[in-house]
């Protein structure tokens, strides 16, 4: 096929708001899973209660932090995906419906392909950093391309997206979650973030924003010690953001609360350097790898201690704090929740979802609602299952008229969106 420069490509729809260039990642992270370095987890055993130090209990969130709804606003949440997929639910969970993905908006990305793509099975093409258009026969790799799902968040009265891993992408920015504005193109970023005012593309020298995602500048370089930047969190009452790196077992954790200054934890426990997810609750913040632990901080990220949670479960890339509970999920003979008020003390429970795996779940600061969906291997399209909970331990599965069969889902958010055709006012 015709090589294409990438600025020609991107043509009118380019709002570049950087030229810098960031790092691409020559690992495979895992296909379909989730952007973090984790390990891997055992299996074995039932119910119980497993006891670490003291920790503090608060306020916080994931996917918010508590309050009213905001005049003029339709309570979102949108899910993000390969091949530059978003779907969004204006229903609580209870219905998808948006879906949009880079084949069918017939993107030059994909070199105007508009066949869906069968990730990690089927073939596609796409668009290399040298502008030519590559075609694979079979076994896409999703994970490594301009349409791989990296980041999402919302802020500010915004959603923003980053998609492309091992291969140049596009940051997307939505206010509606229907409706998306390319402010970025020909740049990997490991994640994003909102916090503090600030909305952030993870690299080696972040960029952030000021204006809800529409421009960004670039902060300083994080100094991380492994190659590849992984993930990005902010901790609101801790005040700072941590950005992750890992290289293989090389992997390191960095601070700042002003993209200018950085530091590190002064103590790590032992894993603790490996982080796939981590939120804040008051004053405690919790992390989990994927492996069969959390970590803890109470001293606002200066040091994280290692908690080990009952019977060694596998834990998802899934964690929240619903304004009273910690709670992480992972598969120990059948899919099981762990709750936790303080990060220390740790009580599995039953859910009703069987061998059934999920990813990230996002959360309803209001009704108190989780989402996810479905993330075992090769189990996407018409196998894709969503589901919804109150407490994070029975879970309602989505009928298929109320679903998407889509492909893999790597982020979910919550947030405020202005009212559209397909997501009116309430």
């Amino acid at each position: 096929m015709p090589k294409t420069s990438l600025s020609l490509l991107l043509g009118g729809a380019l709002l570049l708001a950087t030229s810098c260039t960031t790092e691409t990642d020559p690992e495979n992270e895992g296909a379909g899973g989730s952007s973090s370095d984790g390990g891997t987890g055992a299996s074995n055993g039932s119910s119980t209660t497993s006891t670490g130090g003291g920790g503090g209990v608060g306020a916080g969130g994931s996917g918010g932090s508590g309050g009213s709804v905001p005049e003029g606003k339709v309570p979102m949440f949108v899910a993000q995906g390969h091949m530059g997929m978003t779907t969004v639910s204006c229903d609580d969970g209870r219905s998808w419906v948006g879906y949009r993905t880079f084949e069918t908006e017939a993107s030059p990305l994909l070199c105007g392909e508009t066949a869906q793509v069968d990730c990690f099975n089927g073939g596609c093409s796409y668009l290399d950093s040298g502008g030519t258009c590559q075609q694979v026969g079979s076994n896409c790799d999703c994970d490594h391309s301009p349409g791989s799902g990296k980041g999402l968040a919302y802020g500010d009265g915004a959603f923003v997206a980053t998609f492309g891993w091992g291969q140049p992408g596009v940051v997307l920015r939505s206010t509606n979650g229907i409706d998306w504005t390319q402010v970025d193109a020909g740049n990997t970023f490991a994640d994003v973030v909102f916090g503090n005012g600030y909305m952030a593309l993870s690299a080696r020298s972040p960029l952030y924003s000021t204006d809800g995602g529409q421009t960004y500048v670039e902060g300083t370089d994080a100094e991380h010690s492994p190659w590849n930047v992984r993930r990005l969190f902010y901790f609101p009452n801790a005040g700072l953001f941590m950005q992750t790196a890992a290289s293989g077992d090389n992997r390191d954790l960095r601070l700042t609360g002003d993209w200018m200054n950085w530091s590190a934890p002064s103590t790590l426990g032992d894993g603790c350097d490996a982080v796939s997810q981590a939120v804040e609750g008051g004053n405690t913040i919790v992390t989990t790898s994927g492996d069969d632990y959390v970590c803890v901080s109470t001293d606002a990220a200066e040091t994280f201690s290692r908690v080990d949670l009952p019977n060694a479960p596998a834990l998802f890339h899934a964690l929240v704090w619903d304004g009273a509970r910690f709670i992480v999920w992972g598969w120990q003979d059948g899919t099981k929740a762990y709750t936790s008020t303080d990060g220390q003390v740790w009580t599995e429970h039953d859910t009703n979802l069987g061998n059934d795996r999920f990813g990230e779940v996002a959360l309803n600061p209001v009704t108190g609602t989780m989402v996810t969906a479905r993330s075992q291997w090769q189990n996407w399209y018409e196998d894709m299952r969503w589901y919804r909970s109150s407490d994070g331990i029975t879970w309602e599965t989505l009928a298929a008229e109320d679903s998407v069969l889509s492909h893999p889902v790597r982020e979910l958010t919550f947030g405020w969106a202005d009212p559209s055709d397909a997501c009116p006012l309430p």
